[in-house]
């Protein structure tokens, strides 16, 4: 069987205003979806608080085993809860530098 790939929200390519946004900017956005995950704000993302988020986004229609594969494909580390850092590498694995695109 092939393995279904996990539902992410990609980086936004363009503001509301038709902008490529800033470094900063995607900083912001990616810190404060972070935040949003880590809701005891301890720094990390434990898979309690994963599968809750995830339940409140998919409508509880995310089963344990997809939360298992999202959560094995986010811990690159194994040590059962997500880092800031891993976080941002997940988020970011399907980037693409807005200068590329551009030609620049």
């Amino acid at each position: 069987l092939a393995e279904a790939k996990p539902a992410k929200q990609p980086v936004p390519r363009r503001m509301a205003s038709g902008q490529i946004p800033s470094e900063s900017q995607v900083k912001q956005l990616i810190c404060d979806t972070f935040r949003r995950f880590d809701q005891n704000g301890d720094g990390i993302i434990s898979r309690p608080e994963l599968s809750k988020v995830l339940a409140i986004i998919s409508h509880d229609k995310l089963q344990d085993i997809d939360i298992d594969q999202l959560m094995n494909v986010m811990d690159t580390n194994g040590d059962g809860i997500i880092q800031y850092s891993e976080f941002v590498d997940w988020v970011m694995q399907d980037a693409e530098d807005p200068l590329e695109r551009q030609g620049q």
